[in-house]
């Protein structure tokens, strides 16, 4: 269900109906309420997203590496390559995940329901002394996590993240064979409501993980190499690298955007071993270290994940 390349139209209309009435409430207003800042973060954040790797990584996209010109919303001159599509959903899964598991949840109310309970933990020290007030703090906040534990997006994640097999990212993808990005609006608009997430910053979250994917695997080096075997490498170097990188970027731009960095937490969060396995090392390691071993793993191909962590060792022994 891919759209044919190359067509103006990035922003792909639902073919899937959603029977969740607060899922089919966010479809419905979409095109009006979200897209345009789907629209305004691609325009504005890619270009940015793309000069940081290129900086950072030392790779560029395309056949030119000139450096772009500084500033938010500018092109990035010479890494025009890698596309980015946005569509509601891959191939509908999470939105049939959703309908088969979450059928009725008001995902605008577990929202909601977390912020109270977040301002019960704040208010709890108003409550002590009075045992009437502790029961009926402690009775709110048992109720509050029952619902929410029992109307938990853990289910739909865990069968489409978790599943040995079936690992994909929900909220977009990097695509080997054409190279192309894709990013999914209605799981995004979806987490972010339960979660309380700003979507904005989500969503330069997402881009900025599948971008990390793209320079990858088809950034060029000063070499001209790129890394063809990259999707034969173990799930816990591809996405540990982009979870690195992603993270390096927020890591740039979080004392402007402080949101930023909390939607990176929140999003990292709820996501699987794979992508979690970036915190047995990122912070043991300089990014010049982690520069190396990707260059180290590039150059090796196929990739299992003692194999990265032999070659992390490896840099910190060289770089000190």
């Amino acid at each position: 269900m891919q759209r044919p390349m190359g067509t103006p139209d990035l922003f792909e209309q639902a073919r899937y109906t959603p029977r969740n009435p607060s899922v089919a409430k966010l479809l419905a207003e979409y095109s009006s309420r979200y897209m345009p800042l789907f629209e305004r973060v691609k325009g504005e954040w890619d270009p940015l997203i793309r000069e940081f790797y290129r900086n950072a990584m030392g790779l560029s996209l395309g056949a030119s590496s000139r450096k772009a010109p500084a500033g938010r919303g500018k092109k990035a001159a010479g890494d025009a390559g890698v596309p980015i599509q946005i569509r509601p959903d891959r191939d509908d899964t999470f939105l049939r995940a959703v309908d088969e598991m979450l059928p009725d949840v008001d995902f605008a109310r577990i929202g909601a329901l977390r912020e109270l309970r977040a301002s019960l933990h704040k208010a709890a020290p108003h409550f002590a002394g009075d045992p009437g007030r502790q029961r009926a703090h402690a009775w709110m906040l048992t109720d509050i996590e029952a619902h929410i534990g029992t109307n938990s997006l853990e289910g739909p994640f865990s069968t489409l993240m978790n599943t040995p097999g079936k690992h994909r990212d929900v909220f977009g993808s990097y695509f080997y064979a054409d190279q192309h990005v894709e990013l999914y609006y209605m799981p995004l608009l979806i987490y972010c409501e339960y979660r309380g997430i700003d979507l904005q910053w989500a969503i330069v979250k997402v881009l900025a993980h599948e971008l990390a994917h793209a320079y990858h695997h088809a950034g060029r080096d000063s070499d001209g190499r790129t890394w063809p075997a990259m999707p034969k490498a173990a799930p816990e170097v591809k996405e540990g690298l982009a979870e690195y990188w992603s993270e390096r970027f927020v890591r740039a731009h979080e004392h402007a955007y402080p949101a930023l960095r909390t939607a990176y937490d929140g999003m990292l969060e709820g996501k699987s071993g794979a992508y979690r396995s970036v915190l047995e090392w990122r912070d043991d390691h300089t990014q010049e270290q982690v520069r190396l071993a990707m260059v180290m793993v590039r150059k090796h191909g196929a990739v299992d994940h003692a194999a990265f962590k032999a070659m992390l060792a490896e840099a910190k022994r060289v770089l000190g």
